[in-house]
């Protein structure tokens, strides 16, 4: 019975062991076989590297395609740009070209215009007042002292001038006149349409807009209405002129280098200092403590703009040059003209034109401030300022035509 016993616990362990060997085979049987794939997993498989393909060949695709667009663009661009300096080009030379043609033209009608050209009121009123437009580095400040001398002489009073600097007007020569005053006698740095604006609103109404033109309604009913028209006298006026470069370097001068601690103005070189670059970079963007540059001071006095930058920055590139050539020209054209170097022929225009003025002597008070000669500057320096003052340039031209024919009127010659 023992033996038997025996033999049935030997067996029992031997169907253990063996039940335990099939369990580790088939366990080893199912990683075998898990490792490999089925068809349905090796369908699977190849559908997703399908797509990761098509994955990476449309990242490829879209790169290509905003490369291509990045490169379209910078050349476009860059046509834009070529386009445009083109443009800048032609738009200088046909300026160019034009501004000269219209400087000709007025120059043809000057004798017309002197013939025609009325000679100023014994004494002014207030409904055709006298204004000296003050270019400035020209000679006014000494005009302005002349003429308020003249006016004490006429009995004029303070309260009928607007002279800054002079009787009881503070010194702010870059201020406007009060148009509530409506003064006798006007001279500063004016700008001729603000003037002529304050004479539109503050002159007695016989003296305002009279010209009438007529037009037809689509109605075919006839209406008649005023035009802006100018050419008859609002006030008399007068302005200096002075050679372009010569009145730039001047304004560099007394603006720009002027004594140290003068309200805090940036001290800089003198004008003969500097290099046709330097003109060419600082003219444009310079600007005194009253906020003015020294280009174009023509277009500043005779200009349609009051806007600094603008006349600071005017240029042949500018589409709107030739007209406002043309706006300068008419303006200007209305007014005597005189020339401090040459005070003595000044004094004669002065004589026949402005009654109130006789015995005006130029000569007597031209006199340099500063105390400094003037500058000269090399052929390139002086190219460059002629380049940024070209409207000034132009308009100086007109100018000296203008004051031939009035001196040769005042001379009888």
């Amino acid at each position: 019975m023992t033996r038997t016993t025996s033999d049935c616990r030997m067996r029992k362990t031997n169907d253990v062991e063996e039940a335990e060997s099939l369990l580790v085979m088939k366990e080893e049987n199912r990683t075998i076989h898990d490792d490999v794939p089925s068809s349905k997993d090796k369908i699977v498989g190849e559908v997703d590297y399908g797509e990761h393909k098509k994955k990476i060949a449309g990242g490829s695709c879209l790169s290509i395609c905003q490369m291509l667009f990045l490169i379209l663009n910078i050349v476009f661009f860059m046509m834009q740009m070529a386009t445009s300096s083109l443009h800048n080009a032609d738009l200088y030379s046909n300026n160019k070209r034009l501004g000269e043609l219209k400087i000709e033209e007025w120059k043809e009608k000057v004798p017309t215009i002197v013939s025609n050209m009325n000679i100023a009121l014994k004494t002014p009123m207030k409904w055709r007042p006298f204004v000296y437009f003050h270019a400035r580095k020209s000679g006014g400040s000494n005009v302005r002292g002349i003429m308020y001398q003249m006016a004490q002489r006429a009995n004029i009073t303070d309260n009928n001038l607007w002279l800054p600097c002079y009787g009881d007007r503070g010194c702010v020569p870059f201020s406007l006149p009060n148009p509530v005053q409506n003064a006798l006698i006007y001279g500063s740095h004016l700008n001729f349409m603000h003037v002529t604006n304050i004479m539109r609103e503050v002159q007695e109404r016989k003296n305002l807009l009279q010209e009438t033109a007529t037009l037809s309604l689509e109605n075919g009913e006839n209406v008649t209405y005023l035009k802006l028209e100018d050419s008859y006298p609002l006030f008399d006026c007068v302005t200096t002129i002075r050679p372009t470069v010569k009145r730039v370097l001047s304004c560099w001068n007394y603006r720009f280098n002027a004594p140290k601690g003068l309200r805090g103005v940036p001290l800089l070189p003198r004008s003969n200092a500097l290099e046709p670059e330097d003109f060419a970079n600082l003219l444009p963007k310079t600007y005194d403590e009253y906020g003015g540059g020294c280009n174009n001071e023509m277009a500043r006095i005779f200009g349609s703009s009051v806007d600094e930058t603008h006349i600071n920055t005017l240029s042949l590139s500018d589409p709107g040059f030739v007209q406002e050539l043309d706006n300068i020209a008419s303006r200007i054209s209305k007014c005597f003209i005189l020339r401090i170097d040459r005070c003595e022929d000044s004094n004669k225009i002065i004589e026949h034109f402005i009654p109130w003025m006789h015995g005006t002597d130029l000569c007597s008070r031209h006199v340099n401030v500063e105390g400094k000669p003037s500058d000269t500057v090399s052929e390139e320096a002086g190219a460059v300022i002629l380049e940024q003052n070209y409207i000034d340039e132009l308009i100086f031209n007109l100018g000296e035509d203008l004051f031939e024919k009035q001196l040769e009127r005042a001379t009888g010659s």
